[in-house]
């Protein structure tokens, strides 16, 4: 069970709440291996796909190989949303852990400014700030908030329960190896009370994520960009 949950940890960060000027980036897929040492234990799909006049961002994860055939875990998050004076808003939610043995639904009323969290039989209802984000749509708009040129950050999160709040301070230059060589990237630090997790993004692909590093109680785990689809 630990194994999976750092699976999904090492995928996921925090969502953005700052105003954003940077544009959507064109439509893309983009796929991960995810490793801890030499062994990959898991990868993970990010797409961008346009819906008539809303877009639809959507997050697949799971285990392969050894962990996979013992722990098999398939995490799918997708979240529709419109972009409101330069921000990403979302209105829906839906997250399904192996189809059915974890689902959470959430439905926002920005008239209201309220979210419906619909998780198992359990519904909870609480407000939200115009600039909340949800729990999967936070890895595009990062992308942009560092895209504009951000470096400190204060996120609102809407979690299952309630409304939560992060900080991301501190943004450094870095070149790194990837698939395309030796590139330039922004690399943006996450500290939380026992884990710490750092993102490396690609100004020369709309700032693409090309690796993340999840590190918590001396593990660590990496998730390395293998294909870009669309950029």
């Amino acid at each position: 069970m630990r194994t999976k949950t750092l699976l999904l940890l090492v995928l996921s960060t925090f969502s953005g709440l700052n105003a954003f000027a940077a544009p959507l980036p064109p439509e893309f897929t983009a796929t991960y291996d995810v490793t801890k040492g030499f062994f990959k234990i898991g990868e993970a799909k990010r797409s961008l796909k346009k819906q008539d006049d809303k877009w639809v961002y959507t997050s697949v994860s799971k285990t392969t190989g050894f962990i996979g055939s013992i722990l098999s875990t398939k995490i799918i998050q997708s979240t529709t949303f419109e972009m409101k004076d330069g921000l990403i808003r979302p209105l829906k939610y839906a997250y399904n852990k192996n189809k059915t043995e974890h689902v959470v639904r959430q439905n926002y009323d920005w008239e209201k400014k309220q979210v419906f969290s619909q998780s198992g039989e359990k519904l909870h209802i609480y407000d939200i700030p115009d600039k909340v984000q949800d729990q999967s749509i936070y890895q595009l708009s990062l992308m942009l908030d560092v895209a504009d040129g951000n470096r400190d950050l204060t996120y609102h999160v809407a979690e299952n329960v309630r409304l939560m709040n992060y900080q991301i301070k501190g943004a450094r230059e870095e070149k790194i190896k990837s698939i395309f060589g030796k590139i330039k990237t922004v690399a943006v630090q996450i500290k939380a009370k026992r884990n710490k997790t750092t993102i490396w993004f690609a100004p020369k692909y709309h700032f693409m994520p090309i690796k993340i590093e999840f590190e918590e109680d001396g593990t660590t785990f990496l998730a390395k960009l293998t294909k870009l689809e669309g950029l």
